[in-house]
């Protein structure tokens, strides 16, 4: 603990220095509509959103006005970044790539229907992980767009995408895929692998062969501590 404060503190006082590079951030403008041209008010624009319980909520979004018009400052820590925009209704939206060209200029962004992504999970042998998480991604820019604790339907923008799930108890699960603007793609259940140490929970521990170790015998087993207290220490480096 006190090595990984000391590299905190050490890194504070680099960038207080200006030894460290900031993030640069780029101003971004431009109007957002629909297919029709019409301006979508209140629309906004994100690295990403958080879906819970159905609802979409935005992380440090740039929000239009009543007529649409945009303007706003976006840290991305790299270019071309993917952004994910919704109107205020969450019906429209789009993904749009901002570049070190697109920025340089007030863009236009053009709204359509969202698309339906529909999935089932299963995971092997019945296993219910302690958490989960799932992500739908931009691949190509590895920008996260969406995040979701909800299961089932995910309404999207048309695009391409990796559906993830990440749990510590379970292999890394991506699937990519691309839908286009209103239409439904059911992706069919993803099955979900256990790691080799999830495997073993619940199972008796794997014997234990000591080489050398204080005031503990070449003959120790496992079984010698049955019916005793135990204290377990972890620990290591960070």
């Amino acid at each position: 603990m006190f090595g990984r404060a000391l590299t905190v503190g050490a890194a504070a006082l680099l960038m207080a220095a200006g030894a460290l590079p900031q993030v640069k951030s780029y101003d971004v403008s431009g109007v957002i509509v629909n297919l029709s041209g019409k301006p979508s008010p209140k629309a906004e624009i994100a690295r990403y959103f958080l879906l819970s319980d159905g609802k979409y909520t935005p992380y440090e979004p740039i929000t239009a006005d009543a007529s649409g018009k945009f303007s706003g400052k976006i840290q991305p820590y790299q270019l071309p970044m993917t952004y994910i925009v919704l109107d205020a209704e969450r019906n429209l939206g789009a993904c749009v790539d901002f570049t070190e060209e697109s920025v340089k200029k007030p863009m236009r962004i053009v709204l359509t229907p969202l698309a339906e992504v529909r999935y089932g999970v299963e995971i092997e042998n019945g296993f219910k992980p302690s958490g989960m998480n799932m992500s739908i991604a931009c691949p190509d820019t590895g920008t996260l767009v969406l995040l979701t604790y909800d299961r089932g339907a995910i309404r999207i923008p048309a695009g391409k995408y990796s559906l993830n799930f990440f749990s510590m108890e379970l292999k890394m699960h991506q699937k990519p895929f691309a839908v286009r603007s209103g239409e439904t793609v059911d992706l069919g259940t993803q099955r979900l692998e256990l790691t080799p140490i999830s495997k073993n929970i619940g199972k008796p521990a794997l014997p234990i062969d000591f080489a050398e170790a204080r005031g503990v015998s070449p003959e120790f087993k496992l079984s010698d501590l049955k019916g005793k207290w135990v204290l377990i220490e972890f620990w290591g480096y960070w």
